[in-house]
């Protein structure tokens, strides 16, 4: 399983991308979401899991804290062929986090706040998941 990690500071835009990135995968003709609940009521933050051109996607827009991004490394270890996790995990304290066994398949994508166009930003990062998830699962 490969892991994909989405980090930045609070209200960097990690929950809209991710959330922009499960519709763009569902939207394609070989995509679709065959799981989605909420994980917060407060925020629109959710667990989805995509079948994308046969392979099981899961992405959790929630993930901020250290203890969050170990519980779904936990909860769908083996049970998908990638993992997309928002996390404000600190850029040097990742490989703490992450368990040994994703360490060496791991991509880390840094995002920062931005105040010029953030939809257009946010679509960028989206279309840049998709290749990274592309490249990943040899697609």
């Amino acid at each position: 399983m490969y892991l994909v990690l989405l980090s930045g500071a609070d209200n960097s835009g990690k929950t809209t991308i991710l959330n922009n990135l499960a519709e763009l995968l569902s939207s394609d003709e070989e995509g679709h979401i065959i799981e989605k609940h909420q994980i917060n009521a407060h925020y629109d933050d959710y667990e989805y899991t995509i079948i994308f051109r046969g392979k099981t996607i899961v992405i959790c827009t929630h993930g901020d804290f250290r203890s969050e991004l170990e519980a779904h490394c936990k909860k769908f270890g083996g049970k998908c062929d990638l993992l997309i996790c928002a996390t404000r995990t600190e850029f040097i304290k990742i490989n703490v986090t992450v368990p040994e066994q994703y360490d060496k398949m791991t991509t880390i994508v840094q995002i920062s706040k931005s105040e010029k166009d953030i939809k257009k930003r946010n679509a960028d990062v989206a279309d840049y998941l998709v290749g990274i998830i592309r490249l990943r699962l040899d697609l």
